[in-house]
């Protein structure tokens, strides 16, 4: 629900403040509730305590204003882009200094930001920008902060901090995935700097990349059975021509190495009132069982498989 703005004394709608370009940082203790639960209310407290002293110092050291604190979490608005980068650089600085030095309560915190124009009502701001600053919020790892293209393309070069493109990312609420920039220390190359290794898509892909994932797996393995099965029709079809041009030159065919030595059978057929050795005789062809069910029923559990891969990848 949007906020309400009452009326004037003479019952006319005052006009709306005009919005402003601001730049907002949100940030966020990884694991709090877990940790309170683990050591207790008074251990919450105090790193609730330690998490806000840090970030007021990091935020209004750059210029900034703490619009909010609730526990485990921080809101703050910037003018300027370049300030709120800084800040953010500055409380992870300080927030490792503080795990260092109290290794019972580590202090893990996610950074998300972004900036864009926004309304001030009474006690913050209505824009869009929040509402992104806090998704990146909420899909940072500890100690990572997230910015989008639009904080880096307003802010240009800053030293002491290199962009790191972070990929696409499913934010919550948001229909398609935000392509998202790492803010790194440093002056580094982004190409050097690996992707966050512990980071996994929380939701399943897409229909039509599932699908063309799947399809692409079918394909391939149909295309294995076909080939098998030409080349099984192929022998068949060899043995059949070999078979017919012995009959034309009056020999059968004996498997085996009786093939080899069509002789013998002649020998005996020119012994008046005597057939061939029965050793000589061809025998009733044997069935032979076909491949192809045994191939598709492969094809089906190797399909299984990996249907069951891409859903343990990517909800587990």
């Amino acid at each position: 629900m949007g906020e309400i703005i009452p009326l004037r004394s003479d019952g006319e709608q005052p006009v709306a403040p005009a919005p402003h370009v601001r730049t907002f940082l949100i940030a966020d203790i990884r694991g709090y509730t877990d940790f309170t639960h683990r050591r207790g209310d008074e251990a919450g407290a105090r790193l609730a305590m330690a998490f806000a002293g840090l970030t007021r110092e990091a935020v209004e050291g750059r210029g900034g204003e703490l619009l909010e604190l609730r526990g485990d979490e921080g809101l703050a608005v910037f003018t300027s882009p370049r300030q709120a980068l800084r800040a953010a650089l500055d409380a992870q600085a300080r927030y490792d200094d503080y795990s260092r030095e109290h290794p019972d309560d580590q202090l893990n915190v996610g950074i998300g930001i972004d900036a864009g124009e926004a309304v001030p009502v009474e006690g913050g701001y209505r824009g869009s920008a929040l509402n992104m600053a806090a998704r990146l919020c909420g899909a940072a790892l500890p100690a990572e902060i997230l910015a989008t293209e639009a904080v880096s393309h307003l802010a240009g070069p800053v030293d002491g901090l290199t962009y790191a493109d972070g990929g696409k990312r499913p934010l919550k609420g948001m229909p398609e995935k935000v392509r998202v920039v790492r803010i790194l220390a440093g002056d580094v190359e982004p190409e050097s700097v690996p992707g966050p290794s512990a980071y996994r898509e929380p939701s399943l892909p897409s229909v039509a990349d599932f699908t063309r994932d799947l399809g692409a797996i079918i394909s391939e393995h149909v295309q294995g059975i076909n080939r098998q099965v030409g080349e099984e029709l192929a022998r068949d079809l060899a043995e059949v021509r070999s078979e017919l041009a012995a009959e034309r030159h009056g020999a059968q065919v004996i498997p085996g190495e009786a093939k080899e030595v069509p002789h013998f059978r002649r020998m005996g057929q020119e012994i008046p009132g005597r057939q061939a050795p029965a050793a000589l005789r061809r025998p009733p062809r044997r069935d032979r069982t076909s491949a192809v069910p045994w191939i598709a029923a492969a094809v089906l559990l190797l399909i299984l498989v990996a249907i069951a891969v891409i859903l343990w990848t990517h909800v587990l």
